[in-house]
C-alpha cells in the first residue's frame, strides 16, 4: 500500500491496478459516450460532458482507497460523501496520488 497523508488523516492507496479495475475506471468514463454515423470532421467537434469525467474520478477514487486512519488512529472507509468534505487542498492531493497510480506514465 501507497500512504498519502493529508491535513486530517493518512490514506492508503493501492500501489499499483488491476486490469479489472482500469476496466471499471474505463466503464465509467465511457458510459456517458454514443457515437455513430459521424464522419471524420464532425468528430473533430465531438465534446466530451464533464460529468462523465467526475464519474470517473470517483470511480478510481472509490477503487484505489483502501483505509483512511485519522489523527486518532481511527479507521474508516472511502464514501463520496467522505471525498466531498475534503478541503480543497486535501482533495486535489489525494486525487493526484490516485491519479499516478491509475495512469502511470510510460517508461
Amino acid at each position: 500500500m501507497k500512504q498519502v497523508k493529508l491535513s486530517t488523516c493518512t490514506v492508503d492507496i493501492v500501489e499499483k491496478i488491476t486490469w479489472g479495475m482500469q476496466e471499471e475506471i474505463r466503464a465509467a468514463m465511457l458510459g456517458g459516450i454514443r457515437v455513430s454515423g459521424l464522419t471524420d470532421k464532425e468528430k473533430q467537434n465531438l465534446e466530451l460532458d464533464s460529468a462523465v469525467l467526475m464519474k470517473a474520478k470517483y470511480k478510481a477514487l472509490e477503487l484505489c482507497v483502501k483505509k483512511i486512519t485519522d489523527a486518532e488512529g481511527k479507521e474508516s472507509t472511502y464514501s463520496k460523501e467522505w471525498m466531498d468534505n475534503l478541503s480543497v487542498e486535501d482533495g486535489d492531493a489525494l486525487f493526484l496520488a490516485v491519479n499516478e497510480v491509475t495512469d502511470p506514465k510510460k517508461k
